[in-house]
């Protein structure tokens, strides 16, 4: 009898949240014990704090917040709130979760990918830059082996870049699971400028990969698994309308016009 009375408080809370309705979010929180408010949807594994960052209801999520919910579950895909605002492009929330509620930021997805990842592909370097001061790690890799800075290069974010290598020189030297470092990219796809910015940071040894000081490597294993779930592309899936930005869609979320000079 009281599991069904969780699973239809936990239903009418997912409801409310879908359909913003925020009073009676806020309403029914206080009556909401931990096995309703960490409650999992069963096919997605999301959490309503997860859920609400999923639509985008920024006065949702803060109540949840406040309510000290579990602010690093993961969802069914791996995926923490930090990971599905950014995703999403939901730029109020992810300020949010950054900088006033500070949650983690080398919490691994699936496929491997960080936060931090994400924050190197959105088009928005402010959350790369916020990241970065609470302690992301530039040489944290994903499942394919790639660091921050080779999704930045893919996707010739130079400004990007710059960010990552001033805050970790040594980054431009984790190779991937195919033996690429940031260079190796930035030398593949004739990307000039980010070559001049990786060259800054480490001075010649760039031009002398056997005398390199720094050579963080990842051990070669077997891709497959890794890339079943379609690679890159397929953790930046959007929900809602789309922007595109070179080969990763966002959802065109509520924008705070955060910018970096």
């Amino acid at each position: 009898m009281e599991d069904i009375f969780i699973r239809q408080r936990a239903n009418r809370l997912r409801a409310a949240i879908v359909n913003g309705r925020c009073d009676e979010v806020k309403e029914l929180l206080p009556k909401c014990g931990t096995s309703v408010l960490d409650s999992r949807d069963p096919d997605t594994l999301n959490t309503p704090l997860i859920l609400a960052c999923t639509v985008g209801c920024f006065t949702c999520v803060k109540n949840l917040v406040l309510v000290a919910v579990d602010v690093h579950a993961q969802n069914a895909e791996g995926k923490t709130p930090l990971h599905v605002a950014l995703q999403n492009g939901e730029e109020e929330i992810a300020q949010f979760l950054i900088k006033e509620v500070i949650v983690s930021h080398s919490i691994q997805d699936i496929d491997g990918a960080t936060p931090l990842h994400l924050a190197a592909v959105y088009p928005n370097k402010y959350f790369l830059q916020q990241i970065l001061m609470v302690g992301g790690d530039p040489c944290n890799v994903d499942h394919e082996g790639d660091s921050p800075l080779h999704w930045a290069v893919r996707e010739g974010l130079a400004d990007h870049l710059q960010l990552l290598v001033s805050h970790s020189p040594k980054a431009v030297h984790v190779q991937n699971l195919d033996g690429e470092s940031p260079v190796d990219l930035a030398k593949e796809f004739g990307e000039e400028q980010m070559l001049h910015i990786m060259s800054g940071a480490c001075g010649d040894t760039m031009s002398e990969p056997n005398s390199t000081p720094v050579n963080i490597s990842v051990q070669s294993k077997s891709k497959s698994a890794a890339s079943s779930s379609g690679g890159l592309a397929s953790l930046l899936q959007p929900f809602g309308s789309e922007k595109f930005f070179g080969m990763f869609s966002f959802s065109q979320g509520h924008s705070t016009g955060l910018m970096v000079e």
